[in-house]
């Protein structure tokens, strides 16, 4: 049987380097209806212009992200619509969670 709930430790997830941010790591899971990340950026990492192919709700649990609408610090959510490219920087160590539908891709622009 299936138990109801799983604690999931960060140290316990497989950790790749990510593909589409050098410098930053990204851990993955699919929950069935979503997909979830987890995305490690060091301090000063820069995260390149791009967009999604739809809509994604991120939660930075640790650091603070720097983009040009401002910034957005520890326990702060935000959403990215997919209709539009942004940019930022990392400007401390950052972690932050990603939640998205299963096969959400990224544009770089």
């Amino acid at each position: 049987m299936k138990p109801q709930s799983e604690i999931i430790k960060p140290e316990s997830l497989n950790f790749i380097a990510s593909t589409d941010v050098p410098g930053a790591q990204v851990a993955s899971m699919d929950c069935g209806v979503c997909e979830v990340k987890i995305v490690k950026y060091p301090a000063g990492t820069q995260i390149p212009k791009h967009k999604h192919s739809g809509e994604t709700l991120k939660a930075v649990l640790k650091g603070k992200l720097r983009f040009s609408d401002g910034d957005v610090p520890a326990s702060v959510m935000y959403r990215c619509n997919g209709e539009f490219g942004y940019f930022g920087t990392a400007v401390e160590d950052t972690v932050v969670l990603v939640i998205q539908k299963p096969g959400t891709k990224v544009t770089k622009l």
